[in-house]
């Protein structure tokens, strides 16, 4: 069964002309069809090229929008021509949402942010990540030398998009200590197929020249990244 914040998101990006795919936690619940862990928010990947159609959806629902800016810095969103375009990463809060919490900056427009950190129960606040395709690919944020196909990138279950989960665990690996990320590499790794670990595998290696910790553990092929 689909979980509940998912359905709903689903329902609201309905109307959306534009494609869209569950990332994060989410995402691997999606993959292992069952809840693997509690979650503390919603993540969304959208493609960039259509950012400012989507900041002009969600305004039109009634959602105020902010962008991150580094070091828990935030600049709301009023008009899509005035962004900063800091980071890829974009905020959605809903009226009566409570858990993210906003301290006025120095200057006009710019919020100290921070997340309340307790299990999301209401469709209140959802994180977009915009993220970089060609015609064929989807392009790895970090280093775009790092592809996967999108017809393996994204996959689908009840009718919902989501990252593939050898993506979600190439984003994870940049911080494998933070709660959780360790767990969900060690409960996803043995349900992928030899195929996804391969090219997780090599994603790694591309990633992280000099080693990384999960590369001892991941199986090894010769066949190129793709």
């Amino acid at each position: 069964m689909l979980p509940a914040l998912v359905i709903q998101t689903s329902k609201l990006l309905a109307d959306l002309p534009l494609h869209y795919a569950v990332c994060g936690g989410y995402a691997i619940d999606l993959f292992l069809n069952r809840k693997s862990r509690l979650h503390y928010d919603l993540d969304i990947s959208v493609w960039q090229k259509d950012r400012n159609t989507l900041i002009r959806f969600m305004q039109a629902k009634g959602w105020t929008l902010y962008e991150a800016c580094g070091e828990n810095l935030v600049h709301r969103i009023d008009d899509p021509e005035d962004q900063k375009l800091l980071k890829r990463n974009l905020f959605c809060i809903y009226p009566g949402n409570r858990t993210f919490k906003l301290q006025p900056g120095k200057e006009a427009g710019f919020f100290s942010c921070e997340m309340e950190q307790k299990e999301q129960t209401e469709l209140n606040y959802i994180e977009f990540l915009f993220d970089q395709t060609n015609s064929s690919d989807f392009l790895y944020a970090r280093n775009p030398e790092i592809k996967r196909k999108l017809s393996q990138a994204i996959l689908q279950r009840g009718g919902v998009p989501y990252l593939a989960p050898e993506l979600i665990l190439l984003y994870k690996s940049s911080d494998p200590g933070r709660e959780g990320y360790q767990q969900d590499y060690e409960t996803v790794l043995p349900l992928m197929s030899e195929e996804q670990q391969q090219w997780l595998s090599f994603a790694l290696k591309k990633a992280y020249p000099q080693g990384h910790v999960w590369l001892n553990s991941v199986p090894r092929s010769s066949k190129p990244l793709r």
